[in-house]
């Protein structure tokens, strides 16, 4: 019986060529992708079914991702990283049914910008598992965190966020 689970933990393990693997066909799929945006202008009938397809199907893979990695500290769900896995893949999930809901919004129902709609209610909602997936994240990570290093990450991200804020033409402040 022993060396029946041995072997099948032996197919479970993954291995460094299997993330070679993965991050080359991930590589290849953003290089396509990216081709398809830039040559938009040739087909923009594509571009509207392909971009409404898209968002979804990145974010549902984002959510089968979040939830193979919670898979793995399930067993534990008094552990920390099982909290972690847990919120942020619930934020996922809400994410993902905020970007379905605009892609019915648009492709079935045919509103062109639907706001608000139950995309905004997903969307808004899935940023609070996401934020305490964060803060239980850097609690776990403040031993090796700096004061210095997290106020100086702090100050580089308000800056580019005003920048960005501030150098584009916005005609309402928020």
């Amino acid at each position: 019986m022993s060396k029946l689970r041995r072997e099948s933990n032996a197919h479970t393990q993954v291995t460094v060529s299997d993330f070679k693997i993965a991050y080359l066909l991930c590589l290849i799929i953003a290089i396509g992708v990216a081709m398809v945006y830039i040559l938009q202008g040739f087909y923009p009938d594509f571009m509207y079914i392909f971009s409404n397809i898209l968002s979804p199907s990145v974010a549902g893979a984002a959510v089968l991702s979040s939830f193979f990695a919670l898979q793995r500290y399930w067993s534990n769900i008094g552990s920390r990283l099982s909290k972690i896995w847990l919120c942020f893949a619930f934020g996922m999930l809400l994410w993902f049914l905020g970007e379905l809901g605009w892609t019915v919004y648009t492709m079935v129902l045919n509103v062109e910008i639907p706001y608000p709609s139950i995309a905004d209610v997903f969307w808004l909602s899935g940023y609070v598992p996401l934020f305490i997936a964060l803060l239980l994240y850097m609690r776990l990570l403040k031993p090796a965190i700096s004061e210095k290093m997290f106020l100086g990450a702090g100050v580089i991200v308000g800056g580019y966020e005003c920048y960005g804020h501030f150098s584009t033409d916005n005609s309402s402040f928020l």
